[in-house]
């Protein structure tokens, strides 16, 4: 297998495809398309449609120029799209890999393909900016069995587990009141965005392969993405006004989608989980949101799945997190 000179950022690699099929970089007007082939995707891994269109122009949004270098797009011989991934740096040097194959093409070679140009692109740009601990992470359903067993094959490794979890707004839920001392209220933007991403940071910093995120590329994650709404982004604050907890959540065309829900480690085990999660229940429902629903990694330090079990949710899939030093 040829790979590219890794003293280059050049792409001279070109993957083993099928005859007659392509790669080429996407472009805004595809987002749709490729929208549409997640979907199909979905059908088949949980029996549902778990992709938004808004989380694609999102992601290319932020990839910004690197959208033509960073992203792939598999198209057939009738130039339908067949496959799909993209490739983002995140901070501690980790190269977030995201792969699809339309089920009616599986068994191609399309999967390996994506998986190897994703990779020989982050080599590449490692080469040309070292990062300590740069590592190659894919996540992938669990039911995908095919997925997995291409990237062990690429010399992956499991390295976690994280559940998606929901709530049907639909039932009830048990009561969780606010406890003495605090008070909850939404986001003011210009005003808590310093204390809001200082307490991210706090609240996470023990959890597996965080690393901390510059300010500045927290607001671009978040507060610059289309679906941003502060009124959706709940804070607990102590006598003094200092933030204790957070719930950054976000309105999506199907369904209310916590992003963010930590509580710093000084205020945990008082409740406030519990009562940040009822506070976003309340809202959704009030917007007629019909259903709730977050990840959360399945080994959490702070056993947050049994705080998320307590409050209503339950388990609907599994995702597993592969990952390849480089």
């Amino acid at each position: 297998m040829n790979r590219i000179d890794p003293r280059t950022t050049d792409l001279p690699y070109r993957p083993h495809l099928p005859p007659s099929y392509t790669l080429t970089p996407p472009a805004m007007k595809d987002a749709p398309l490729v929208h549409a082939m997640m979907i199909a995707c979905d059908w088949l891994d949980f029996g549902c449609p778990n992709s938004l269109l808004e989380d694609v122009v999102d992601s290319w949004t932020e990839l910004g120029p690197d959208l033509t270098t960073n992203a792939w797009i598999v198209r057939d011989a009738q130039q339908q799209i067949a496959g799909y991934a993209d490739l983002t740096l995140r901070s501690g040097g980790r190269y977030m890999m995201d792969a699809y194959v339309h089920p009616d093409q599986c068994g191609r070679g399309i999967g390996t393909s994506l998986v190897r140009t994703a990779e020989t692109r982050a080599r590449a740009l490692d080469a040309a900016t070292p990062l300590p601990n740069a590592t190659v992470y894919n996540g992938i359903p669990s039911s995908n069995s095919g997925a997995a067993e291409i990237v062990l094959r690429e010399g992956f490794t499991l390295a976690r587990c994280f559940f998606r979890m929901e709530l049907d707004l639909g039932r009830e839920w048990p009561n969780a009141p606010m406890p003495e001392g605090y008070a909850i209220r939404t986001f003011q933007l210009g005003i808590d965005t310093s204390s809001v991403h200082d307490a991210r940071e706090e609240a996470f910093a023990d959890h597996w392969n965080h690393t901390p995120e510059p300010r500045e590329a927290f607001e671009q994650r978040h507060l610059d993405r289309e679906s941003f709404d502060p009124s959706l982004w709940f804070i607990i604050t102590t006598e003094s006004g200092e933030p204790a907890g957070i719930a950054l959540c976000r309105n999506t065309e199907t369904e209310g989608f916590v992003d963010t829900l930590g509580v710093r480690p000084a205020h945990r085990r008082q409740g406030l989980g519990g009562a940040l999660l009822a506070t976003v229940f309340d809202e959704f429902r009030r917007r007629g949101t019909p259903l709730v629903a977050l990840n959360v990694d399945a080994q959490s330090p702070t056993n947050a799945v049994a705080l998320y079990e307590r409050a209503g949710m339950r388990i609907a899939h599994r995702y597993d997190v592969y990952s390849k030093p480089l």
